[in-house]
């Protein structure tokens, strides 16, 4: 299934975004609670994730930049009969 290039764009903000709730409701429920440290582990999980993944892009898109080379064009003059 293809989706369009701002879903892919925008998968390291979803992974910050789950990561970031993981943490708050691991925080909210307290050291007390039986699944605190899995709710930790998970937030700390996802947030490690989205970092790497936009490192990854980011390296891919400046190699791709850097390689990235134009090609002119030239169009031809008709030629004219005498």
């Amino acid at each position: 299934m293809l989706l369009s290039d701002n879903v892919y764009r925008r998968i390291p903000v979803y992974w910050m975004s789950i990561g970031i709730l993981f943490l708050m409701f691991g925080l909210i429920v307290g050291a007390s609670y039986r699944l605190f440290p899995a709710y930790m582990a998970l937030g700390v999980l996802c947030v490690t994730r989205s970092v790497w993944i936009y490192q990854a892009r980011w390296r891919y898109h400046k190699r791709n930049k850097l390689h990235m080379t134009q090609a002119i064009k030239v169009k031809r003059q008709p030629q004219q009969k005498d």
